[in-house]
């Protein structure tokens, strides 16, 4: 590869999403920064697949965090939507089984590109209207979250997957994996990625958190987010934070700047689907 093509590679990809008229959320927006203040490249990606496979009443959208470069996360943009696509018709009544076949050929694929030491979190979200309803489908593995906005408040809809959690420890130790200083073999803060193919004989594996939410007229956004956000910022203060706006553009916005304004030391992405 040339130095023109390197450069390229390296380029900062657009900062601002969003669509207005989507089909199958009300709107979405994805708002980013590399915070290149404390960061030297941008490890953070996304893909935003409204109108699935054809279908108005079906979207998946999803967030990723790479560690170690980018190469896992932006390879994920590519591989994950296309092997949801291509095996959907077979397991479309099994959604979670889906996603850990998908994530599985994932990994088979960056062993063949080569991701020994290069990882990446995710979560992502299938929507899909059926019978005058909307039902969501989340998975995540790692510490990219979800929380679901409604009129009553927040709920966090996903799993933090790090080697500070008591559960996760265990399952480590339980297969001989090793975590020193709060990480698996002293080397990587999540217990649970894409890629890190040396460390997955140490305990890190890529079966994700699982969770399929029925929708009600109560349930406004889903907002995904890098740890970018979520090392400065709880669940709660979100809610408080993005009270009385009006749409997804504004709220991602908002949130990566606020991220920003209060210290994140790391790059910062943020998805919103607006449902109501």
């Amino acid at each position: 590869m040339n130095s023109d093509q390197n450069q390229e590679e390296f380029q900062p990809k657009p900062r601002n999403e969003y669509n207005p008229t989507a089909k199958s959320v009300l709107e979405y927006s994805y708002y980013e920064d590399g915070n290149y203040y404390y960061r030297d490249a941008m490890e953070d990606d996304h893909f935003l697949k409204d109108n699935l496979l054809g279908d108005y009443r079906s979207g998946l959208f999803g967030i990723l965090d790479g560690h170690g470069g980018f190469k896992v996360s932006r390879f994920c943009t590519k591989s994950i939507p296309e092997n949801f696509m291509k095996l959907y018709d077979d397991y479309e009544n099994d959604i979670e089984r889906l996603y850990q076949i998908v994530f599985n050929k994932v990994d088979d694929e960056l062993k063949i590109i080569g991701a020994a030491e290069v990882g990446s979190t995710a979560c992502v979200c299938f929507v899909k209207k059926e019978n005058n309803s909307t039902t969501v489908y989340v998975a995540n593995i790692g510490d990219t979250r979800a929380v679901l906005i409604s009129l009553d408040g927040v709920e966090r809809i996903t799993v933090d997957h790090k080697a500070t959690d008591p559960k996760e420890i265990l399952r480590v130790q339980e297969v001989q994996g090793v975590i020193m200083h709060n990480r698996v073999s002293g080397q990587l803060a999540v217990t649970r990625a894409l890629g890190d193919l040396n460390l997955k004989k140490e305990g890190v594996i890529n079966t994700p958190y699982f969770r399929k939410l029925t929708l009600t007229p109560k349930d406004k956004y889903i907002i995904m987010a890098s740890d970018g956000l979520w090392d400065v910022i709880d669940d709660e203060k979100v809610y408080e934070t993005i009270k009385g706006m009006k749409n997804s553009e504004e709220i991602s916005k908002t949130l990566v700047n606020y991220a920003l304004k209060n210290g994140t030391r790391d790059n910062v992405s943020v998805l919103v689907l607006k449902f109501n």
